[in-house]
């Protein structure tokens, strides 16, 4: 059995009113198939008093999206996801938030565009642990041309494989390995 324990590694991807006094986690829960993946994605939302660890005394809201993704033909016209042996362009839809619209509707939320997938970014390859190196990392893009390495792909059977070939049709979490800056 895989214990989830968030570590983060602080990023920054804000560019509006609220930037630099909210932080988030960000996770999914997702179905892979041939052709894409659909499922839920979690955006939870901290105050500036948090800057490292995931503390409840510091939580202010979540909110819930359902995530739709085809993939994408490779190659990528994107140096930025070389390595990537899978992406997917997002079609993302909000289900319900008990966040305040200032922090809902932020443009750093909404223009996500795609999901990549690949070998994990060196810089969170420490946090693996036992975990294969050759264990699946999870990008994110706005826009589509650059992809920023993200986090952890993880079967939701609880068995790390130490392929790097997409669970086709098996659920996965997608674990962050940051914790933003907004």
């Amino acid at each position: 059995m895989v214990v989830f324990v968030y570590l983060f590694v602080v990023s920054g991807c804000g560019d509006d009113e609220q930037s630099g006094r909210l932080w988030a986690a960000q996770h999914a829960s997702v179905d892979v198939d041939s052709k894409g993946l659909s499922g839920y994605q979690v955006w939870e939302f901290y105050d500036a008093g948090q800057e490292s660890d995931v503390d409840s005394d510091h939580h202010l809201c979540s909110m819930l999206q359902w995530v739709d993704g085809l993939v994408e033909d490779f190659p990528l016209d994107t140096a930025e996801c070389e390595a990537c042996i899978l992406a997917v362009e997002l079609d993302i839809s909000l289900v319900s938030t008990d966040c305040d619209p200032a922090v809902s509707e932020l443009k750093s939320l909404s223009n996500l565009t795609h999901f990549g997938f690949g070998p994990p970014v060196s810089e969170l390859s420490g946090y693996l642990g036992d975990i294969p190196q050759e264990h699946i990392g999870w990008y994110l893009s706005w826009g589509g041309s650059e992809f920023v390495g993200h986090g952890f792909v993880w079967p939701t059977n609880d068995e790390v494989s130490s392929s790097v070939m997409m669970p086709v049709g098996e659920g996965i979490t997608l674990w962050p390995g940051y914790l933003w800056r907004l």
